[in-house]
């Protein structure tokens, strides 16, 4: 079947794949035959992914130093606070007055606990804030990262303290976090916070206490900014729950997609956040469907759309430290409408997950996670009029029951095909070596003009009711976009992945970072693309607020491309070390893009390699050369991009050569 070539580029948001481990057999947990609360979807099944699941039917002691430990000399966890990107050990304590302390937990047989203590005279001093007290806490991180669609729920008997009990996802840099619970379970008895002198009245936590906070945030680490829900709906409650504090919980989160988390109490759906509208279940059972109602812009200015990084939130007048969302009208409230939903996302123009871009990727969660579970005294727990850190009352250099929290198992599924070819597939390419191009210790991802570059790539076309979309190309490029993220210049495209290759599977691709533009955007006709040979820029030469990136196209016949960004760091670059330049290009393995310079005629096109025949084509699918032989004459093409088709999937190697 003869495929439609691709008239033109199309900027679209970046998507990622699914991370699986485990396998079908496993080991015997206390949750196995706890029913799993969301539906796997169509064709799939639910597979325990065992390395990060546990059930604590085991014994560890508590550790003044960092240890990894887990059931049967099989190391799940680590007693401490998850290490940096880089690998090496995290020295950040925690928020507010917390400290961390490796003793502060243990495994006795049937739980993890995690606890709080507090010694006379210890100080905490935290990013200016001087607090003359200290919380001491424990925290675990798992040893196994988790990637969407997955779904993590765990047992919990929150802490009846005014410190939170925190399940929760965190990606290595610190930018993207997903809350499985957090709640500050007890409401607060009479006492001195230490440094203070006036006593805290009873019940001073009592709004946090009767609420388990469902939320997520995203971040710039550098200058600090932090973006979370802040609707009051995030705020969960249920009907006779004064307390949480001593109370056992099954809670989870099913990260179904980079725009989409859903959250589970006791096996039911209660809130969805999906790209740019929530839903969630109030007091009484009845579901609410909301959409942010605005923005507010560096001129004070309120806004329905996205904003950059210095947009803020707008807050309710009546309750001005809940974000100001609108509820959209909706025939079904008693329990959760999918339809509902997707009409508050088509009232809305603002995103849940990321509205102010700062993840700088589509305003969506895209990397591994690790899995952390901790207590902590929260800063703005702590810097509250009149405090809620635990007071001296509530808190003491022993572990107290009130101060500990209970984790019976945590539990970890992927949704997989169970064979019976009816699984819906999402259209996905990803780039999964990225980190090999990322020098020890930085985050820039640094290659030069003429470096090969091995790209491992895993795609998939979009596949609903057991019919699959047919591959046309996965292909590479480099693009240089301007502070509005605009196009200024790409690189010609080389594919990766031809259209008589499978519909889905991973291949490696030796990419040649390439010295030369091949078009720009028409700026009289819109979609259109231009003859555009200049060189690509360094780096360092780029104009103020300029990018160079990375990107994979993949294109199947019934969408349009996606992609997928290969090179980035927080600004979205890729640094290109030198500026020297390759007098001929040479492109290898399954390259088919050819880019032809000014004065054409100093060259011929050379291929070798095995072939039946070749043809090449315009930018808009116009044949203008076939044969079959080598080598192939481009002396009458005028300057500017052209595609090369070959009949058969043999190597082959086309390369520029001066007459």
């Amino acid at each position: 079947m003869m495929k439609k070539r691709i008239t033109h580029f199309l900027n679209v948001s970046m998507m990622a794949v699914l991370f699986s481990t485990g396998s079908v057999m496993h080991a015997q947990f206390e949750f196995d035959a706890i029913p799993i609360a969301p539906d796997a979807g169509v064709g799939r099944v639910w597979e325990l992914q065992e390395a990060p699941s546990d059930d604590f039917n085991y014994i560890f002691d508590p550790s003044t130093t960092r240890v990894n430990f887990g059931p049967d000399g099989e190391n799940k966890w680590y007693n401490t606070y998850h290490d940096l990107a880089s690998g090496q050990p995290n020295i950040f304590q925690g928020p507010g007055p917390t400290i961390w302390r490796p003793e502060n937990l243990y495994v006795d047989g049937d739980q993890l606990q995690v606890f709080n203590t507090r010694i006379a005279g210890e100080e905490k001093d935290q990013f200016g804030n001087e607090y003359p007290y200290a919380t001491r806490g424990g925290c675990i991180t798992g040893l196994t990262k988790v990637l969407y669609p997955v779904f993590v729920e765990a047992r919990v008997t929150v802490a009846n303290s005014t410190a939170a009990s925190d399940v929760w996802l965190l990606s290595p840099d610190d930018t993207q976090e997903i809350d499985i619970i957090e709640a500050y379970g007890g409401a607060g008895i009479a006492g001195t916070v230490p440094g203070e002198t006036e006593e805290t009245e009873a019940g001073r936590n009592q709004f946090f206490a009767e609420r388990i906070h469902l939320s997520h945030h995203v971040f710039i680490r550098d200058p600090f900014q932090d973006y979370q829900p802040r609707d009051f709906n995030s705020f969960w409650r249920r009907n006779g729950i004064a307390s949480w504090g001593g109370r056992t919980i099954d809670i989870g989160v099913y990260w179904v997609s980079p725009t989409r988390v859903e959250y589970y109490i006791d096996g039911q759906l209660v809130r969805v956040l999906d790209n740019n509208a929530s839903a969630s279940e109030v007091i009484g059972g009845s579901w609410e469907y909301t959409r942010p109602t605005g923005l507010v812009n560096a001129a004070g200015e309120i806004v329905e759309t996205n904003l950059g990084n210095d947009g803020k939130l707008l807050f309710e007048t009546l309750r001005p430290g809940f974000q100001d969302m609108t509820q959209v009208t909706c025939g079904q409230f008693s329990t959760f409408d999918e339809s509902c939903l997707d009409a508050a996302q088509s009232a809305s123009n603002i995103s849940v997950i990321d509205p102010f871009d700062y993840l700088n990727n589509g305003r969506r969660f895209s990397k591994e996670l690790d899995i952390i579970i901790n207590t902590e005294d929260q800063t703005f727990q702590a810097n509250a009029t009149p405090s809620r850190s635990p007071n001296n009352n509530e808190i003491s250099e022993m572990q107290t029951p009130d101060q500990t929290m209970l984790v019976d198992w945590i539990r970890v599924y992927k949704p997989v095909d169970d064979g019976s070819g009816l699984a819906d597939r999402e259209r996905s390419v990803t780039f999964d070596n990225r980190a090999s191009f990322i020098p020890d210790g930085g985050t820039e991802p640094t290659v030069s003009f003429g470096d090969e570059v091995a790209l491992d790539i895993t795609y998939a076309t979009n596949k609903v009711g057991g019919v699959e979309d047919d591959m046309d190309y996965v292909a590479v490029q480099i693009r240089q976009v301007d502070e509005t993220f605009s196009t200024v210049a790409t690189s010609a495209f080389t594919q990766a992945v031809f259209e008589n290759e499978p519909n889905s599977g991973s291949v490696t691709y030796n990419y040649e970072i390439p010295s030369n533009f091949a078009t720009r955007p028409d700026p009289d006709m819109p979609g259109s693309l231009l003859p555009f040979t200049e060189a690509i820029p360094a780096t360092a030469d780029l104009p103020e607020g300029h990018r160079l990136l990375l990107l994979m196209f993949m294109q199947s016949d019934n969408g349009m491309p996606t992609n997928n960004l290969l090179f980035t760091n927080a600004n979205g670059t890729i640094i290109i070390e030198d500026d020297s330049r390759l007098s001929n290009p040479e492109f290898s393995d399954e390259a088919n893009a050819i880019s032809l310079y000014p004065n054409p005629t100093e060259k011929e096109l050379v291929i070798s390699g095995a072939f039946k025949s070749w043809k090449i084509v315009t930018l808009s699918g116009a044949t203008v050369n076939e044969g079959t032989t080598a080598p192939i004459d481009v002396t009458n093409l005028s300057a500017g991009l052209y595609y090369i088709s070959l009949d058969n999937n043999k190597s082959k190697t086309f390369k520029f050569v001066k007459k």
